[in-house]
C-alpha cells in the first residue's frame, strides 16, 4: 500500500525540492565564506614583514573554519529536509489509505480484517483474544462472525476465542488484537503499519537524496 501511496510523482516532486533546497544553502553559505576570506586576504595583503605570514596564517585558519561550518550547516539542511520530506509523504500516506478504505465495501473492509486478525492471533498463540477496532468498523461484527472466524480456525489455533472491546480503538482501520486479562497485544492498524513502511522507506530517501546528480 505504501509503494501505492508514493508512487504517483509524489516522491519524485519532494525529492526534486529537497534537492533544491539543499543546494540553495550550499551556495549561500560557500558564497558567505568565500566574501569573508576575501576580505581577510585584502587586510593581509596591506600588511608587510612577519605580520603578513601570520596574516596569511589567520586567513587559511578563517577559510578551514567558514569551510567547515559551511559543510555541517549543510548537513543540518539535509537532514531537516530529509525529515519534512518523510512527514509530508507519511501524511498523505495516512490520508490516501484512510480514504481508500472507506470506499471499500463493508464485506471488503470485513474480509481484511480477518486476515488481519488471523495474522495477530497466530503471533499470540491463540487463546481467549479481544479485538479493538475503529467506531466504523466496529459495526461490521456481530458475534456470529466472530464465532464463525474462532470456528474456522480451530485447527490452526486450537480453543481460541474471539470477542470486540467495548470501546473502539482512535485508529484509521485495521485492528489491534489482545490477549483477554494480559498486557500482550499486536497491533495491526493502519497507523502501524505505515510506520513500519516509513521507516522501511527511510533508508531509500537518503540514498536518493546522496546519489549524484
Amino acid at each position: 500500500m505504501m509503494v501505492t501511496v508514493i508512487g504517483n510523482g509524489l516522491e519524485s516532486y519532494l525529492l526534486r525540492r529537497t534537492r533544491n533546497e539543499v543546494m540553495r544553502t550550499i551556495a549561500d553559505a560557500e558564497h558567505q565564506a568565500a566574501e569573508l576570506v576575501a576580505q581577510a586576504a585584502e587586510q593581509a595583503e596591506t600588511m608587510h614583514g612577519g605580520a603578513e605570514d601570520e596574516a596569511k596564517e589567520r586567513v587559511a585558519a578563517m577559510g578551514r573554519r567558514l569551510t567547515t561550518r559551511a559543510q555541517l550547516e549543510a548537513r543540518e539542511a539535509l537532514l531537516k529536509v530529509q525529515e519534512e520530506m518523510l512527514e509530508r509523504v507519511w501524511r498523505v500516506a495516512a490520508d490516501r489509505l484512510e480514504a481508500l478504505d472507506a470506499s471499500q465495501s463493508e464485506e471488503q473492509r470485513l474480509q481484511r480484517l480477518q486476515a488481519l486478525t488471523l495474522e495477530a492471533a497466530k503471533q499470540l498463540g491463540g487463546g481467549e483474544l479481544v479485538l479493538q477496532v475503529n467506531e466504523r468498523d466496529a459495526s461490521l461484527f456481530t458475534d456470529e462472525t466472530l464465532g464463525s472466524w474462532a470456528e474456522a480456525w480451530q485447527d490452526q489455533l486450537p480453543g481460541v476465542k474471539l470477542s470486540l472491546a467495548d470501546e473502539p480503538a482512535s485508529i484509521i482501520g485495521g485492528v489491534v488484537v489482545r490477549k483477554a486479562g494480559g498486557r500482550e497485544l499486536v497491533d495491526s492498524s493502519y497507523e502501524q503499519r505505515l510506520a513500519v513502511a516509513r521507516e522501511a522507506l527511510r533508508g531509500a530517501v537518503v540514498a536518493i537524496l546522496t546519489e549524484e546528480a
